[in-house]
Formats: C-alpha cells, structure tokens, sequence
C-alpha cells in the first residue's frame, strides 16, 4: 500500500500540481474541470446537452475521478496500470480525455 500512496503523489505532483496549492479543491480542480466541459462540449454535444437539460453540472460528477485520477471505485491492479500509462505517456491532457471515453462508453 505504501508503493501506491508513493505513485499516487508523484503522478499527482507531475499532472495536476495545483491540487496541493491551497484547501479548496474544488477550486483547484477548476481548470481541468472547465477543460473537460469544453472537450465534451465538442466530442460528445448530446450529453452535454442532457446533462444541463437536468441541471447536472459537469464538477458534480467528474470531481471524485480529477481528484484521485479515476481511484473511486477502481480496483487496484487495472488503477495501477491506469497511473503507469499515464505517468509514461505523460500527456497532462490524458485524464481528460480518458474522461470523455468513459462518459461517452456509457453514454445510455
């Protein structure tokens, strides 16, 4: 468990080091959250739609995936080959757009 905790924060420190400035971290999630509204809005302009026809906004249900890069509810041998991909790759767009996939896979 130590092993994870230690990739956990270096992944986190090189894609999104803004998340350890300050205590609102909602706040500090803003940016890739307004990101990836403008990559749905253009991949995928039904849900988006969908979503504001209910009043769902985005930073309601993609905040627990930014913050802990997809840990909620992921089981830990696919996370950590998740975190190896992205760390090697080292694309800071990555998440984002793993977002997208996953929201447009399950999009019914």
């Amino acid at each position: 468990l130590e092993k994870v905790y230690v990739l956990f924060y270096a992944l986190l420190q090189h894609m999104l080091p803004f998340v350890f400035r300050g205590d609102d971290l909602r706040q500090a999630t803003r940016p890739t959250v307004k990101r990836l509204e403008a990559v749905l809005l253009y991949h995928l302009p039904d849900v988006v739609h969908r979503l504001d026809q209910s009043s769902v906004d985005v930073d309601m249900w993609a905040f627990p995936w930014v913050v802990s890069l997809f840990a909620e509810g992921v089981s830990i041998a696919p996370l950590l080959e998740l975190w190896d991909r992205i760390i090697a790759i080292g694309d800071l767009t990555m998440p984002i757009f793993i977002i997208t996939q996953l929201v447009a896979a399950n999009r019914e």
